[in-house]
C-alpha cells in the first residue's frame, strides 16, 4: 500500500471534519441550513474536500471520485443561482416564494 501524501492527509482530516460538522448540524437542527454557522461550516469544508480530491491521483487518472468532486463543487453554484433567480423574480414581479422545511 503506497504511503499517503500530505494532500491525502489533509483531504482525509478535512473530510472527517465535514462529516462531523454535518452530523452535528443534523442532530442539533434536524436540517443543514446556511442560516446556522455549522451549516456554513459544513458547506465550506465540503467544498475544500471536493477541491482537494481533484489533486489526488492514486489510481492513475481521472476517476469516479473526481467526477463526484466536480459535482460537489458545481451543486452549490446551481443552488446559489436558483436562490438569486428567485430573489430577482420576487423583486421584479412582486411574487413571494416561501421555502418550507417539514421535519418530524
Amino acid at each position: 500500500m503506497p504511503e499517503m501524501a500530505l494532500l491525502g492527509w489533509f483531504h482525509t482530516i478535512a473530510g472527517v471534519a465535514a462529516v462531523l460538522s454535518g452530523l452535528y448540524t443534523i442532530f442539533k437542527y434536524k436540517v443543514i441550513s446556511l442560516e446556522e454557522f455549522t451549516g456554513k461550516l459544513y458547506l465550506f469544508i465540503t467544498l475544500i474536500v471536493a477541491g482537494s480530491a481533484l489533486g489526488i491521483y492514486n489510481q492513475g487518472g481521472f476517476g469516479l471520485a473526481h467526477i463526484l468532486a466536480v459535482l460537489a463543487l458545481i451543486a452549490p453554484l446551481g443552488i446559489a443561482t436558483q436562490i438569486l433567480w428567485l430573489k430577482n423574480v420576487q423583486l421584479t414581479h412582486g411574487f413571494v416564494f416561501e421555502i418550507v422545511n417539514y421535519t418530524t
